[in-house]
């Protein structure tokens, strides 16, 4: 039996010929082949991911079955690749059957949620939390115990929400020890390890989509846009192509409310082409921010049952604010990397490689556009040329396809040393193309890594040796933003960390302008000027291997808004017969100034902004005028300015005046008589016949104010 029966009988002859004349042999590194792009999946075996970006960092675990292991790296797409550390296992201990551990972030420690059983016995499974030493994920965590509500019933998938600064868990488990359908619940939380109260249920498998091969709603992960909150739920049976996902919508303003959650009659994302069984989700964004994606499991191959691994995809948002999750991408189609993110490993074609006694197919969907197929003798052999600049253990990424109905595998051998047996899973047919691993100890320099046969049957696309660099984290003092609208209001400071997983980090360097000049770092950064700030950083090992170009943004807002007063003028007199329009302007470069929090106050009575004031209504003497102002962050400021109203014989002519056009004075004759007095300078003549005509021809409020001017020019005299 061979491979690819169909395209080997005609094209045998014709392999030969080429291996004869010296055109099959060649090798040559491609960097082009899948410049910009990837491939699921992004974990070779793996299920219930959950991928969290701290510090620009990322971090994923998922299910291994007898501990808690965290991998980091700097991409999603290199995740696989990255350092990882085993935090927690089931030595010592009755657990078995550990599954879907979740990394949660609070007040400075990381919490690790898992479920597992005692002895196996799987009615036994109950939710558990860890805690860490240190706000480093990879630090030492200790066993906090048992999470549950009253109930204490069967339960697993838990994970957290966090609504208006309160937290729910949120879990798959059974109504009771005799209704053992798998619904979703949730309780109240009084602390990161405690449940606070009873539990809800909060959804059902009604759907048939939710029942068909087993009814089941179970794995939900929170998300939350735009205002809205969603928990995205696994449906059905997992270990069927009918495993699908399901969403839940807050509509309402209370969590612990089952009325207030809203089910998506239809799965918002499911099996599709050959992709088969998505579920069991976690979500990120790219390194920059700028996009959402979904983590996700799916099965191998159709009705592959558990066996599943790890993929990711980019999702949008509807114009209604809810997921659009599109239709999952299959393993064979590249899709564009993470905005932000380069490729961190090198392509080698097979069809470059140094091949013999094979052939090699064109192929549509493979990376270079062909493949390396017939590996089906004792002789036959695909050998790479490899090189690195570090040795170390690498995760050899293998593209190939299997159109099989089983396993296949090959032999591989590195350095012709003692070959390791690489497995293929059934990809559905032969212009399918999916991805395995295999850890292969590489030395600094050249290496060759052959591929010989081994059982069933597959053909190579490529393979692809991940460039390792050293992993920058920025951490930001405060941690998180302490004003409102995601700006910082007082000084930040930056601190990069950098380690390697093979070698020492040579140095580390920022970049204040876009990268257009770079500063080697040597101590944290302090920021404590006004601004939008992005901070581009990146590190190198001795190898000289550089890290891709990472960038971490915040907004600083510590001054509150400048704010000038040009009317009044500080330290002037007015006279009181004029009318006054307090006039100022309030600035603020960083975040801007909030309208309707700049007040003004006269004499400690607030004035609406825009207000006229008739001096005369004032005191004579020194008045205090104060302008408060406010950003849009909080930031507050005020400025005072202390100005004089005076009385002077003008003023009162022009009282006069006023009050006469008014009516406050009702007769012309007492008003010009008022006028010649003061024209003559005669205050006393003013004063009594201002008395006289009080409350008569002069309003009292008119009167007071005439007599109150003309008594201070008295003592003046």
């Amino acid at each position: 039996m061979v491979s690819k029966p169909v395209r080997k009988s005609a094209l045998f002859v014709l392999s030969v010929v080429l291996i004869l004349l010296g055109l099959a042999t060649s090798e040559q590194t491609s960097y082009a082949a899948s410049a910009g792009t990837f491939y699921n999946p992004i974990v070779s075996s793996g299920a219930d991911p959950w991928m969290i970006q701290y510090n620009g960092v990322y971090y994923l675990t998922r299910t291994t079955g007898n501990n808690v292991t965290i991998w980091k790296s700097d991409s999603i797409s290199g995740v696989e690749s990255g350092p990882k550390v085993t935090v927690w296992s089931n030595a010592n201990t009755a657990f078995k059957d550990i599954w879907a551990p979740e990394l949660h972030y609070y007040d400075g420690y990381w919490y690790i949620y898992f479920s597992a059983d005692e002895n196996g016995v799987g009615a036994t499974h109950r939710m558990y939390v860890l805690k860490s030493a240190t706000s480093d994920p990879f630090s030492k965590y200790t066993f906090i115990g048992q999470l549950t509500d009253p109930s204490d019933l069967w339960a697993i998938d838990g994970t957290v929400l966090t609504y208006n600064d309160r937290l729910y868990f949120i879990w798959s488990g059974w109504n009771s020890e005799t209704d053992k359908v798998q619904r979703l619940f949730i309780a109240p939380m009084d602390s990161p390890t405690h449940i606070s109260g009873n539990r809800v249920l909060i959804s059902s498998p009604t759907y048939s989509w939710e029942t068909s091969a087993k009814a089941i709603n179970e794995g939900p992960e929170v998300l939350q846009h735009g205002g809205k909150t969603f928990i995205v739920y696994s449906a059905n049976s997992s270990a069927s192509n009918a495993y699908c996902l399901g969403m839940l919508t807050l509509e309402g303003a209370d969590p612990l409310d089952p009325a207030a959650w809203v089910k998506t009659e239809t799965p918002v994302f499911k099996s599709a082409g050959i992709v088969y069984g998505p579920g069991h989700n976690s979500f990120t964004q790219s390194v920059d921010g700028t996009e959402d994606w979904i983590i996700y499991h799916a099965a191998k191959f159709n009705g592959a049952g558990w066996t599943r691994n790890v993929r990711a995809q980019k999702f949008s948002w509807n114009a209604d604010g809810t997921p659009n999750f599109g239709t999952p991408v299959s393993t064979d189609l590249p899709m564009a990397l993470p905005s932000g993110e380069t490729l961190q490993r090198t392509t080698y074609e097979a069809e470059q490689a140094a091949t013999t006694n094979t052939l090699v197919v064109n192929e549509a969907n493979a990376s270079g556009g062909k493949v390396v197929g017939h590996i089906d003798y004792a002789d036959s052999s695909v050998q790479f040329n490899v090189q690195v600049p570090v040795s170390g253990n690498y995760t050899m990424y293998v593209r190939y396809d299997n159109g099989t109905a089983g396993d296949s595998t090959h032999n591989v051998s590195v350095n012709n040393g003692t070959a390791k047996t690489i497995t293929y899973p059934k990809t559905g047919g032969w212009v399918y193309q999916s991805i395995a691993t295999l850890s292969v100890a590489l030395k600094a320099g050249s290496n060759t890594i052959q591929f010989t046969k081994g059982t069933g049957f597959a053909e190579l696309d490529c393979i692809q040796i991940p460039v390792i660099t050293p992993i920058t984290s920025a951490a930001l003092s405060p941690e998180a933003p302490n004003g409102q609208q995601g700006w910082y209001t007082t000084p930040v400071t930056l601190c990069l960390s950098a380690t390697d997983q093979l070698t020492s980090v040579a140095n580390t360097v920022y970049s204040l302008d876009g990268g257009n000049t770079w500063q080697t770092y040597t101590a944290p950064i302090r920021f404590d000027q006004d601004g939008t700030y992005a901070v581009a950083y990146r590190s190198a090992d001795i190898a000289g291997q550089e890290e891709m170009v990472k960038t971490v943004s915040f907004k600083l807002d510590v001054t509150a808004p400048a704010i000038d007063i040009a009317m009044p003028e500080d330290g002037r007199s007015y006279e009181d017969c004029v009318e006054l329009t307090p006039s100022m302007t309030t600035t603020d470069t960083a975040s801007g100034v909030d309208p309707i929090k700049t007040t003004v106050t006269l004499d400690t009575y607030a004035y609406k902004l825009g207000t006229t004031v008739p001096l005369y209504t004032l005191s004579l003497g020194q008045h205090t005028l104060t302008v408060s102002s406010a950003d849009r962050v909080g930031n507050t400021g005020s400025k005072t300015v202390v100005f004089q109203t005076v009385a002077t014989v003008d003023s009162l002519k022009a009282l006069v005046a006023r009050f006469a056009k008014s009516k406050a004075i009702d007769n012309d004759g007492i008003a010009n008589s008022l006028q010649a007095k003061l024209n003559n300078d005669s205050l006393q003549s003013f004063v009594n016949e201002v008395q006289a005509q009080d409350g008569k021809h002069i309003s009292h409020e008119a009167a007071n104010v005439l007599l109150r001017d003309a008594s201070s020019l008295l003592l003046q005299h």
